[in-house]
């Protein structure tokens, strides 16, 4: 698991360091085309913001792989209790916000995904399926994470159990 992990952190940095660039040269180009030779381009701005959303839901979605939350890390950490609950919470909110993204970006999608976009052509699903994709990576960390988190703290429990009972 920890080399897969490896692996999809090293294509998601590939990914993102293509993204940012890309989206700089064009915004870089844009800029100098407007101010130094009075013409831009017309696709430049659809292309940096697809671009951009495509490079959003990936990092949001390494994020929840690595189960990294920002500035409750501390809170979790000071009892077990606290941190069952906050993990369940995590897992149920994962499944359900990663359904409703996917069932109604997909809905979405199939109603106009197909509507050209303004500037380069392309279809209006470029926007759309990194959350329709997302939204089924979410429910799969979601799930992946109740599963794990019943089974750990159903294994701890049964060895405090025994634990307990060959003291007796």
């Amino acid at each position: 698991m920890k080399t897969l992990l490896k692996l999809f952190g090293r294509i998601e940095i590939s990914i993102l360091l293509i993204c940012g660039l890309s989206a700089t040269i064009i915004m870089f180009g844009n800029a100098v085309g407007r101010y130094v030779f009075g013409t831009s381009f017309s696709w430049a701005e659809e292309v940096v913001r697809i671009l951009f959303v495509w490079s959003m839901f990936l990092a949001i979605t390494t994020g929840f792989i690595r189960n990294q939350h920002i500035g409750f890390q501390s809170l979790i950490e000071k009892h077990p209790i606290i941190q069952f609950l906050s993990t369940l919470i995590y897992g149920v909110i994962l499944v359900f916000v990663g359904f409703v993204i996917t069932v109604y970006g997909y809905r979405y999608n199939v109603m106009i995904g197909s509507v050209p976009l303004a500037g380069t052509n392309w279809p209006t699903s470029l926007f759309l399926l990194p959350g329709i994709f997302s939204g089924v990576a979410w429910m799969g960390i979601g799930v992946y994470t109740l599963l794990t988190t019943f089974r750990n703290h159903f294994s701890k429990h049964n060895l405090e159990l025994k634990t307990k009972n060959k003291g007796h």
